[in-house]
């Protein structure tokens, strides 16, 4: 009996120095490393600089400055979802930390394609932990957008300009086909926009409520953007067809922003379409005004327009899942 519970003391002595041993070996080997993805690119926006040319740029990643950060990848998509290659045949476009935009040419107006950006961290294997090497990727943030034609002479090949009221020259402007026209009241069925120096009341907009007050013009309405030294600083996000358009016209007294005024227009067409653009007056110094005080005073523009119709430029940004190689 004595010889029993001998026995069964020990026994239970082992137990415990193992269960002792076995806590000793976790508490030596601490907690799992567990490297994170960095977090995603923000505030991704793009502009068409042609009928060719995109660019989109977008806000650096909040880690970017951490250790083993490797930059940006940018992919690019067509309509049905194929890979664009850049140069050397590679399906992506490297871009160093401290650069947050890339140009991108050889496209084709009218198609909507999609950019998407991504950052990751290279984590060394760490030996002592028995950790082997890892690169850590963050979310997609993608845009889409579509090459539109950059207009900055009429048919004849000179300055987009829309005279005052008392010029020989039409007071308002018409596209077709890509091609501005200077046209006048006569052809008041075509105008779009149009400047008014009627009465020393100076403006410009929508020819429907211009100061002429042509009989059937051309549906043409306009929000202003902002401004911009030139339509490649004006980059968005959003589709155009989301701005809140309206036939209306704006003194130019009013428009005191830091640069160029930047509108989007819209152009309803006869077969239920619609056709958008950007159009950016240029500023004469202090004034929008060139040859001021004479009879053919004028102002001058140019304009970014989609010759595909129903095609507003973008959608929204939207991620996808980080990953882990």
């Amino acid at each position: 009996m004595k010889l029993l519970k001998l026995s069964a003391y020990f026994i239970l002595m082992a137990v415990m120095a193992m269960t002792f041993v076995s806590c000793e070996d976790d508490d030596d080997g601490g907690d799992p490393i567990v490297n994170s993805a960095p977090e995603a690119v923000t505030n991704m926006v793009a502009t068409s600089n042609g009928s060719g040319t995109i660019t989109m740029a977008f806000v650096e990643s909040a880690d970017k400055d951490a250790v083993g950060f490797a930059g940006y990848q940018m992919t690019l998509t067509n309509e049905n979802g194929d890979t664009i290659q850049f140069t050397g045949g590679v399906n992506y476009l490297a871009i160093p930390t401290g650069n947050n935009s890339a140009t991108v040419s050889g496209l084709s107006e009218g198609e909507i394609y999609t950019f998407s950006v991504t950052c990751a961290i290279e984590y060394p294997a760490d030996e002592d932990n028995n950790v082997a090497a890892e690169t850590k990727t963050s979310e997609a943030v993608t845009v889409r957008w579509s090459p539109a034609s950059r207009i900055i002479e009429d048919i004849d090949g000179a300055e987009i300009k829309m005279y005052g009221f008392n010029s020989q020259f039409g007071s308002g402007i018409a596209i077709d086909d890509g091609d501005v026209y200077n046209v006048s009241v006569g052809a008041a069925e075509s105008w779009l926009m149009a400047f008014c120096n009627k009465d020393g009341a100076l403006t410009f907009g929508s020819a429907a409520t211009s100061c002429y007050t042509p009989d059937n013009v051309g549906d043409c309405q306009l929000e202003l953007l902002g401004y911009g030294a030139s339509l490649d600083d004006y980059l968005k996000s959003e589709s155009l067809d989301t701005e809140n358009y309206k036939s209306n016209s704006w003194p130019l007294s009013d428009l005191t922003g830091e640069g160029n005024p930047i509108f989007a227009f819209r152009v309803q067409n006869v077969q239920n379409t619609v056709n958008y653009g950007k159009i950016m007056l240029v500023k004469n110094g202090d004034s929008y005004v060139y040859d001021a005080g004479t009879d053919d005073e004028y102002i001058m523009a140019i304009i970014s327009y989609q010759n595909k119709t129903d095609v507003p430029y973008a959608e929204v940004e939207k991620k996808s899942s980080p990953s882990s190689n």
